[in-house]
């Protein structure tokens, strides 16, 4: 039953989505979504920083 109430309401805000034409209650539906994304997954931790190997200098690229 879960699955065929999963799968109705998500053809529904498909349909939904498709037909509407307000922004500001298109933002606010992506804000409550990244807001519940964030309360599931918790926060996304950075480890680190990565390079750019397109905008280097080719003296640089060529110490890695």
């Amino acid at each position: 039953m879960n699955a065929l109430k999963r799968r109705l309401l998500t053809k529904w805000f498909v349909e939904w989505l498709d037909s509407e034409k307000d922004t500001e209650l298109l933002d606010m539906t992506k804000l409550m979504i990244e807001r519940r994304t964030l309360q599931v997954r918790g926060p996304i931790k950075v480890i680190g920083f990565r390079k750019n190997l397109l905008t280097l200098n080719k003296n640089e690229t060529e110490q890695y």
